[in-house]
């Protein structure tokens, strides 16, 4: 690789991941997976090895690494020009996805007894109106030592009942990180073990927000659907899907409504006035359910979002 494409490829890595910190001949991001406070990433630019010294995320493909977080085709075809095309190539086997396995230290909520961290980690459900009933369901947990101290674990399994990602939420007030994600990429179908195809789903944002609206919800870990879960919605011709999105998220949820509309899938929206399933709880949340009208795109909205 010319010193020209090391610093083309060096200024992509920093669009996506932020500025890094020069190390010898390698360039220290902050991780995108384990999110640690210090940059832990190192990327070897020439080479194309990258490497997490917290949470053990590795490769030797700089096009693996976006294409595990999800960026956009332009930016993957852009790297492409100066690594070369790789989009057809198969990965090592090294630099398969990191298989995920719970945190070692995890510990059930549902067959730990009463300590001080027990304590805190249900009081701390309790506000987000999570039930014992919920804990079971969700096989939810907590760790008190190792990289996820101090931090709820909820599990999320797909259809065969493997896990495929886990939350990792802090329980103290004080900690800045609220969320520390595991080492794997967000293309999941969050809750899929749960989930009936055959009947109508919904989509929100967060876990806690798919445990308080209890009935076939799927957590989107943000304010996109996730490439897979796309793929299952159409593969499985959903017919109704109900989108609750934050108040911030307006926007976004017309842009997911517009997508499935087009397929011809029935779309009711539903506003919260700037709260938040987990925060309302289940029974409030029916009730607001109940009284929706079905969503409709105007051609107004189509034309400012869309052009």
């Amino acid at each position: 690789m010319s010193e020209y494409n090391e610093l083309r490829v060096l200024e992509i890595l920093q669009n996506v991941l932020g500025v890094s910190k020069k190390i010898k001949n390698e360039h220290a991001f902050h991780c995108p997976f384990c999110h640690h406070t210090k940059p832990k990433l190192q990327i070897d630019v020439f080479s194309q090895k990258w490497h997490c010294w917290v949470c053990d995320a590795k490769g030797r493909s700089l096009y693996y690494l976006l294409k595990t977080l999800n960026v956009s085709n332009n930016i993957l075809e852009n790297l492409s020009t100066y690594i070369g095309d790789v989009k057809y190539q198969k990965p090592n086997t090294s630099e398969e996805p990191p298989q995920i396995l719970l945190p070692r230290e995890f510990i059930s909520l549902a067959s730990v007894s009463r300590d001080i961290d027990y304590n805190l980690v249900s009081s701390y459900l309790r506000k987000r109106n999570i039930s014992y009933e919920d804990i079971v369901k969700y096989n939810i947990g907590f760790c008190s030592l190792g990289i996820y101290r101090g931090r709820i674990i909820i599990p999320s399994y797909d259809s065969d009942g493997k896990l495929n990602y886990f939350i990792a939420r802090t329980y103290y007030p004080s900690e800045y990180f609220k969320y520390k994600n595991p080492p794997i990429s967000k293309n999941i179908i969050g809750f899929d073990l749960q989930i009936n195809w055959n009947e109508p789903i919904v989509l929100c944002e967060g876990v806690f927000d798919a445990i308080s609206i209890k009935r076939n919800a799927i957590p989107l870990l943000g304010k996109f659907v996730p490439t897979k879960l796309h793929e299952k919605i159409l593969n499985t011709k959903v017919k109704n899907i109900t989108i609750v999105l934050d108040a911030d998220a307006k926007a976004d949820a017309l842009k997911i409504a517009n997508v499935y509309m087009k397929e011809g899938i029935h779309i009711t929206n539903i506003n919260l006035s700037g709260k938040d399933p987990s925060e309302i709880g289940f029974t409030e949340y029916e009730k607001i359910s109940e009284k929706t009208n079905n969503f409709q795109f105007s051609d107004l909205i189509r034309e400012k979002l869309y052009g």
